[in-house]
Parts: C-alpha cells; sequence; structure tokens
C-alpha cells in the first residue's frame, strides 16, 4: 500500500480551490474547507468531490461565493446568491457557538461521544435559535475541530514566545489508555493582558516521539518543540520539574542538557514534590500503625452501604457531625492531614463501634482496628500528626497557587525550617547561627526531651492521667522528636538555606521595595541582575536608580490595597509616570 497523498501548494492558487481551501498544520495528509469548518482527505480527486457537494454549495451561496463548476461535466453551477446580513450573523452565531462549546468540551475533560446529544437536546430547548439549529457537530468532527482550535492556540503562543522571555515547566502524566505524555508548559509575562501567564505549549507522547522517557529523550521532545514553533533558544530563562533523576540529575539529564545550551538558565525543582518528599520521609520514622490504621478503616467502611449506615448511629450518639471518612491518596500531596483530623474527629464513635463489632465479626482487618483504637500512642502520633502536617501543608498551598510566588520561596523556606527545629534545637544556637551550618543530627544542641514543644493538644494529653503509663509519653516524644529531625535533614538537604538568588529575589517583595531602611542594607539590585544574567535587557544603571528612589515616591493611598500581591504591585506601579508622563519605573518593573 502507498503512501497516502499530501497537500500541495499549488492547490491554493487554483481557481477552483483557492476561496474556500486552506493546509492542515501538522497534517500534510489533510486538507480544511473554512466554509464547511470540515477536514477532507488531501487528494485532488475529494476535494472535487467536495466542492460539487451539496452542503459546500450551500455555503457558498450563503457568503456569496463566486463560480464552482461541477467537475469533467462542463455544466456550470447556477451563479451563487449573496447571503443577506441576517443569515450572515447566524453563520457568525454557529462558528462563535462552535468554537465555545469546543472550549467546553476540552476545559471539563468531557468525552467527544456526548456531541451529538448535546446539539440535539439544544435544538429541543432552543427551538426558536437559528443557532442552535444551525450547529452541527458529532464526535468526529468535534475531534477534528478541537485539534484544529488547539493548534492555533498553540501557534499564538508560539508568536508571543518568540519575542518574549519565558520559562519551561514539564511534567510526565500517564492518561486512562497508558500513553505516557509529557506536558510541556510556559510562564512568560504577557504584556498585552499585563500579568504573569501560564500556558500549555505542547502535550506530546513520549513513547510515539522518542521511544523512551531518558533525560535526552525529554530534552529532545523540548527542543523539537521550540524549533516546531520558531521560538529561540536565547528566550528561555527558566526550567521547573519534579526532582527525578531523569530530569534534575547533575549528569545526563534534562536539566544538565539545558544547562549546557542555555548558561546562566535558572532551574527550579518543584517545592510541592520537594515539601512532600520531606514530609512522606519523616512519616517513616512513626509506627506504621498509624498509616494502617487511617487506611484500614477506609477501605472497611468504603463498599458497605450496611455498615455505614450502622456507623451512622454512633456519630449520633457520640453527637459527632456525620462526615465521611476519608482516603489518603499517594498522589494527594494534601490528603494525609485531612484524613488524619478526620479520623481524630471520629475518634470516639469509631471506637465504639470497632468495640461492639469486635466479637462479632471475626476478620483480620477488623482486629487490627480494634487494636489500634484501643492503643493510647497511636491516638498521640495522630495528634503529633495533625499539628505538624499543617506547617508542611501551607508551604505547598501557598507554592500551588497561580500568582507570581519565588520572591517569597527563601522567607517560607527560612519560616518552615525554624518552626519545625526549634521544637527540638536549642533557640539561643539558632539565633547565633547561620541556618544553612546548623546540623540538626547535633545533639549536643538538643534540648533535653522533657521541654520539646510538639503541639498544645499532645500536651494536654501528657497531663492526663490516661496517657501516663510507663514509658509511653517519653517514648511517643523521642518519636516525635525523631519526625522533626529528619524533616529538618531532608528540608536542609532539599533546599540551599544559602542560596544567594532566592535571597535576592526576597528583595522584590513590594513592602520590601517600599522599604527605605532595607536601602542601607541594600543599596544595589547588582547581585540579582547578575544572577539572571539571560535578562539582559535592563539597563542596570536606570535600574539601580529606580531601585533606590522608589521608597521616596509619593505613592497615594491606593498602593496599600496592592502591597499583598506582587502582580498587582508591579502591574500599579509600571503606570506611575513622571511630569513628563513617561514610565518612572519601566524598569523596575520589567525587571521583576
Amino acid at each position: 500500500m502507498g503512501p497516502r497523498p499530501k497537500f500541495q501548494e499549488k492547490w491554493l492558487s487554483n481557481p477552483l480551490f483557492k476561496d474556500w481551501l486552506a493546509r492542515v498544520d501538522r497534517c500534510p495528509q489533510q486538507a480544511y474547507c473554512h466554509l464547511c469548518l470540515k477536514h477532507l482527505s488531501a487528494e485532488i480527486t475529494s476535494l472535487k468531490r467536495h466542492r460539487c457537494s451539496k452542503i459546500h454549495v450551500a455555503n457558498v451561496n450563503k457568503h456569496g461565493g463566486g463560480d464552482h463548476g461541477r467537475d469533467h461535466g462542463g455544466d456550470d453551477v447556477e451563479e451563487p446568491t449573496v447571503a443577506n446580513e441576517q443569515e450572515a450573523g447566524v453563520l457568525d452565531g454557529v462558528a462563535y457557538a462552535t468554537i465555545l462549546f469546543l472550549v467546553f468540551i476540552s476545559k471539563h475533560n468531557l468525552p467527544f461521544s456526548m456531541c451529538e446529544d448535546i446539539m440535539a437536546l439544544n435544538k429541543m430547548m432552543f427551538p426558536d435559535s437559528k443557532i442552535a439549529a444551525h450547529m452541527a457537530l458529532k464526535r468526529t468532527k468535534c475531534t477534528s475541530l478541537s485539534h484544529v482550535l488547539g493548534n492555533y492556540v498553540a501557534s499564538q503562543l508560539g508568536q508571543k514566545l518568540q519575542t518574549n522571555k519565558f520559562s519551561i515547566i514539564i511534567d510526565e502524566t500517564t492518561d486512562c489508555s497508558t500513553n505516557k505524555a509529557c506536558a510541556i508548559l510556559v510562564k512568560f509575562y504577557d504584556s498585552v493582558q499585563h500579568k504573569i501567564t501560564t500556558a500549555l505549549l505542547d502535550l506530546v507522547n513520549i513513547y510515539d516521539s522518542q521511544g523512551s522517557a531518558s533525560g535526552e529523550a525529554l530534552f529532545n521532545i523540548i527542543m523539537d518543540c521550540l524549533k516546531a514553533h520558531s521560538i529561540p533558544i536565547s528566550n528561555l530563562i527558566g526550567f521547573a520539574a519534579d526532582g527525578a533523576s531523569n530530569i534534575m540529575g547533575s549528569m545526563n539529564s534534562v536539566s544538565s542538557r539545558l544547562k549546557n545550551v542555555s548558561p546562566g538558565i535558572s532551574v527550579f525543582k518543584c517545592v510541592a514534590h520537594t515539601i512532600h518528599l520531606c514530609s512522606s520521609e519523616a512519616a517513616k520514622t512513626l509506627p506504621r500503625v498509624c498509616e494502617d490504621l487511617v487506611r484500614n478503616v477506609y477501605n472497611f467502611f468504603a463498599h458497605s452501604a450496611k455498615r455505614k449506615f450502622e456507623y451512622k448511629e454512633y456519630q449520633v450518639f457520640c453527637n459527632v457531625k456525620p462526615h465521611k471518612l476519608l482516603h489518603p491518596s499517594a498522589t494527594r500531596w494534601l490528603s494525609l492531614h485531612m484524613t488524619v483530623n478526620r479520623i481524630l474527629e471520629q475518634w470516639q464513635p469509631l471506637k465504639l463501634y470497632f468495640t461492639n463489632i469486635f466479637m462479632e465479626e471475626r476478620l483480620g482487618a477488623v482486629d487490627k482496628i480494634h487494636e489500634a483504637l484501643n492503643d493510647p500512642s497511636v491516638f498521640m502520633y495522630l495528634t503529633f500528626l495533625d499539628y505538624i502536617l499543617p506547617k508542611l501543608n501551607n508551604v505547598n498551598l501557598l507554592f500551588q497557587s497561580k500568582g507570581p510566588t519565588l520572591h517569597l520561596l527563601h522567607e517560607k523556606i527560612q519560616d518552615v525550617y525554624i518552626g519545625i527545629l526549634s521544637m527540638f534545637y536549642n533557640p539561643v544556637h539558632i539565633t547565633r547561627s547561620k541556618l544553612h551550618l546548623i546540623d540538626p543530627n547535633n545533639t549536643v544542641q538538643h534540648i533535653p526531651i522533657n521541654q520539646i514543644y510538639l503541639g498544645a493538644a499532645l500536651h494536654e494529653l501528657f497531663n492526663n492521667e490516661v496517657y501516663q503509663r510507663g514509658t509511653l509519653i517519653n517514648d511517643v516524644k523521642e518519636r516525635c522528636k525523631k519526625f522533626a529531625i529528619v524533616a529538618c535533614v531532608e528540608i536542609k538537604s532539599r533546599f540551599d538555606m544559602n542560596n544567594s538568588l532566592w535571597r535576592s529575589v526576597g528583595n522584590l517583595q513590594p513592602k520590601s521595595v517600599l522599604s527605605r531602611s532595607l536601602r542601607a542594607e541594600v543599596s544595589s539590585l547588582t547581585d540579582l541582575a547578575r544572577e539572571v544574567p539571560l535578562i539582559n535587557t535592563i539597563d542596570r544603571q536606570a535600574l539601580d536608580n529606580e531601585w533606590r528612589c522608589i521608597p521616596w515616591h509619593p505613592f497615594n493611598e491606593n498602593i496599600n490595597s496592592v502591597l499583598h500581591d506582587a502582580h498587582l504591585f508591579y502591574k500599579y506601579i509600571l503606570d506611575v509616570t513622571d511630569e513628563t508622563g513617561a514610565p518612572k519605573f519601566a524598569c523596575l518593573g520589567k525587571f521583576a
């Protein structure tokens, strides 16, 4: 079987086709009729057949087209009539509604098989709407138009990146059909919308494209994507991804190759991934029974309506809210704290329920749950987790927000590190030492075990006679202390507390920018500009001049309303002008 015919450029100048035919990007075996909104096979006979079809001729008439003779027969079709304004408005409305529908389907990840039913439903709901009557979308057409719309959006994005500095974020994902894909996102300042924008540039099937998920393969995928959109590598100033070895390894990885082709690029590991790894590693120091209890309780009730109904009686008896029990997910970083909190909330009804069924249902899962619920140390460990996990989760929540957060990284990581370190470490030594030089494993600087702080709720339990059994309290304190030590060691190893870039970027916080006292300590932004050499379009002297004078600028009171949001703050100062009407802080605003 021979190769399929490809689109011929000469067709675009052929009088038979030039008014309605268009090429399809990235698919040379197809052509596109922009009057009928339909993909065609790139064969001359297919194009001629479509040209003479009733639907196409009708669309030509509506759009006021020219001669469209039938092939080989010599008989000409009648001169098309010019569509009136009302018909033209309906066609424009259909096109607009089609685009909105495609965006809705894609945004909510709905199956294309729904399209035909939704079109029929629209006609029934809006029988007086000409737009609904003229819309015709089924699965095949919806799929094709989605690809066309996606390619158009990607091409528009590529054009913006050709003239703007940007950063790349990649992540690997596996869909329901087990196809592994690499999502390539870009983050840049959109001068049209006046905001920092994150957008999907491409979604590439890894094994179809490269045959493997190695660092070299992923690097080639990125470079091929930039090349396809004619984006110069010199505009790439940052790269971020998770900490997998094939992406962030020191050798033979994506990041190492990007550093070779773009010296000076800023590379960041995903903060959310990293914090999650720190908390997961620290959680291994606690008894496994804590996590097993959370999972076993959920699994016991998950698939039994009868058990859930019976359990509600115990919730009512204990005057506890009838909340559902949650499942800790391995891929949802914030789920562990929510599940622990829910178990603690439901502790009394759970304890009563499993005590009552312990003798009736001789199941291994029931025995394990009953034993754990009657173990005071398990309740104490879960109480400690309920205190410590929010400290880590709050950092995750911050860096998963949509706005710019890089300027907060150094401060927030230091805060969570000091907060955990101060639970067991000598506070005087913390104050007098540089954080990156402190060794959490240095037992000389550890405070006595009876002085460590593990949260108010747990300290109340320590004073309860029920828990004052032998060495129970000391054993719990030792385990919890070990958790804190491992958490600090992991944070210190994964985050550079002495990173000059993170520390310097922190000066771009709105309150720091307007701080007059900070100018004595940070009189220039030259050090920060040196850390990001790829941003080389800024006049550094003009940048310093604006940095030094902005604290004394007489802003009006509206400035206070944007101090909490860096994006709004810099958008605000970019609009400030001098006596001549020229932007007064253009360099600082663009640099930030």
